[in-house]
């Protein structure tokens, strides 16, 4: 009878099942329908399709019929072993994910879906070289894969040293390996360390920043590029291999990421070191601080600024001493910085005395000086003619006049910028749009728990004794 599998049924997996796919296997080759293996194997009915995929795609079929007759073939049914057996020898047992701080290896190829759509039969190939040189670094350095995404692939491991010398062996494997016409594949890697929780299941890692900070440190790097985070190259810089050095390349602000990200470049003498500038939001750039305190209360206040700066170039924001008119001009340019190709840079103006040093302090921030005996004030209009920039001017009440001037100028002049300012009062610039910043809600007796105002002094009560956090946290 023709099962749909030809003279190839024994070629070897394309990648070993996991522990749930052998599982999920198991229960297909009973003949169990998917709600049916749901319920045994205690998972959503979505879970297991999604199961069933991976098993159709390790096992290069495209159903159930097919996927049995060549997991057969395989031997990987046979009766009285088991599947782990079969794949990984009597004596081996499949290593559990590390938990805790854990370091993950982000990995995968630049440029792979034009390759798969040009050069398909090639490429296929070329992935199973990619695979195994990949797995063999991961797993001879004390790394488990635990996901395989196309041609990404996602490894932990308790301990940094191992996930950067894993990284470093798989760079140098897929710099040595047999290519067919295609040549080497390119592949570009991310390290981070972070706390890490395993899903109910055991097989996968639960959502979370440490994730989503691995994903986006890999998306900034070029193929044959290992990048790491701070926290990683932290933990690695005292037992670097020998010839092994990582080079600073500074703070980048990646997609989606509020907080800066410093990132380091793995540097060794058998491996591409030139890189172009990494692929990441560097033209969002700002000088806007790290808030320590979680933002309360005002998330509506944000979003009318953010409307009214969108309609307008210039915006003040006024009220009473401690209403809170920095806090929320910080938050809502932080929200904004990606809209401004020149940066978002905050001028604060609180310690300057003399109105003559308005003009100075912009200029400082933006790193402008005089040169020639051209006036400061001419050298500052020049540079942000044309460009795409906001303006923060934080406490403008004591400079009023030098402030107003000095807005009207750089409006006039620069028609693509525009300037958030906070004031006791407004500066009272043609164009200008007062926004004056409400006090918190007051007190209704029998729902203070649900009061921003109460939410607040609850968390600076409960920060006052902790240490900072390491970024900024919004709610």
């Amino acid at each position: 009878m023709n099962t749909g599998i030809n003279e190839d049924s024994a070629k070897p997996l394309l990648e070993p099942l996991t522990r749930r796919e052998q599982e999920v296997l198991e229960l297909l080759a009973e003949g169990l329908t998917g709600s049916e293996m749901a319920e045994r194997l205690t998972l959503a009915v979505s879970s297991v399709r999604w199961y069933v995929q991976q098993i159709y795609g390790k096992l290069g079929v495209n159903g159930k019929r097919q996927a049995i007759s060549r997991a057969r073939a395989l031997g990987l049914l046979r009766s009285g072993t088991s599947i782990l057996a079969v794949i990984s020898g009597p004596d081996t047992v499949e290593p559990s994910l590390p938990t805790g701080t854990v370091t993950f290896l982000f990995t995968d190829i630049e440029g792979s879906t034009p390759l798969w759509e040009s050069h398909p039969q090639p490429m296929a190939a070329a992935i199973q070289v990619h695979n195994a040189a990949l797995r063999q670094a991961i797993e001879a350095n004390g790394g488990v894969v635990y996901k395989t995404v196309g041609d990404s692939f996602q490894a932990a491991f308790d301990i940094a040293p191992q996930a950067l010398k894993a990284s470093i062996a798989g760079q140098r494997a897929l710099q040595a390996a047999a290519w067919n016409a295609l040549g080497p594949l390119k592949v570009r890697m991310g390290l981070h360390t972070g706390e890490a929780i395993l899903d109910p299941s055991g097989d996968e890692y639960t959502v979370s920043h440490t994730k989503n900070r691995a994903a986006r440190i890999l998306s900034a790097a070029h193929g044959g590029q290992v990048l790491l985070s701070q926290e990683c190259a932290d933990l690695v810089r005292r037992s670097l291999p020998e010839d092994i050095t990582l080079k600073d390349i500074g703070e980048h602000s990646l997609k989606g990421l509020q907080q800066l990200e410093h990132l380091y470049q793995v540097i060794a003498p058998d491996l591409s070191k030139d890189f172009p500038p990494l692929a990441s939001a560097m033209t969002h750039a700002h000088n806007l601080p790290v808030q320590r305190t979680s933002f309360i209360g005002r998330q509506a206040q944000v979003i009318q600024v953010k409307e009214l700066l969108r309609q307008h170039t210039l915006v003040t924001l006024t009220g009473s001493g401690g209403v809170g008119k920095t806090r929320l001009s910080l938050q809502a340019a932080a929200e904004l910085v990606e809209q401004f190709a020149d940066g978002v840079w905050l001028v604060e103006l609180a310690p300057v005395v003399d109105p003559t040093q308005v003009t100075q302090a912009l200029a400082s921030v933006l790193g402008l000086k005089t040169g020639g005996g051209e006036p400061l004030h001419e050298v500052l209009l020049d540079y942000l003619h044309g460009k795409q920039a906001l303006l923060v001017l934080d406490n403008c009440e004591h400079l009023i006049e030098a402030c107003a001037s000095l807005a009207n100028d750089l409006l006039q002049t620069c028609r693509r910028l525009k300037i958030l300012a906070s004031s006791r009062e407004a500066l009272g610039v043609v164009g200008e749009i007062p926004f004056r910043v409400p006090s918190m809600t007051l007190p209704d007796p029998f729902h203070l728990l649900e009061l921003a105002a109460v939410d607040l002094f609850e968390g600076c009560a409960c920060s006052a004794n902790a240490p900072a956090p390491s970024g900024p946290i919004f709610r």
